[in-house]
């Protein structure tokens, strides 16, 4: 059996290696890969942390926003929420596997919608505008 940090040859059932004294519970060969539990646990970890993060930021941002909960330093609460809460979805998306490029990619597409969504309701005000006076013109003249 070898020690899983220093690769040395240990004897078999030996709980601590003896020359680096690292944890030996697991049975280790030279030639053994990490079981597929120790990789899940990896995985299940590198999921939790930013999951959790992006909730702690989402919960910052909507008690700030909905509930006035910060008082005074509830709109600068909000911003450092939705830091947060957006630092959390990055960790998150790589967690997941994401490359670089569709994380960009993707934040390209939702700054696009974003701004149709913008000009969308831009063009409603106007045309909202447009139509008021066209009302109050028309009232005006029937009397």
């Amino acid at each position: 059996m070898t020690c899983p940090k220093c690769n040395a040859v240990i004897k078999d059932g030996s709980n601590f290696c003896s020359k680096c004294g690292a944890k030996c519970n697991t049975v280790a060969t030279n030639n053994s890969k990490p079981n597929e539990q120790q990789q899940k646990n990896e995985k299940h970890g590198t999921f939790i942390i930013p999951l959790i993060i992006s909730i702690i930021g989402g919960l910052i941002t909507y008690l700030s926003v909905f509930h006035d909960a910060f008082g005074g330093a509830s709109g600068f609460m909000a911003v450092v929420g939705a830091i947060i809460l957006f630092g959390g979805v990055i960790s998150l998306a790589k967690a997941l596997g994401m490359s670089d490029e569709e994380i960009n990619d993707a934040i390209e597409k939702a700054e696009e919608r974003q701004q149709k969504e913008k000009d969308i309701k831009e063009a409603n005000r106007i045309w909202n505008d447009a139509q008021r006076d066209y009302d109050r013109y028309n009232h005006s003249i029937k009397k």
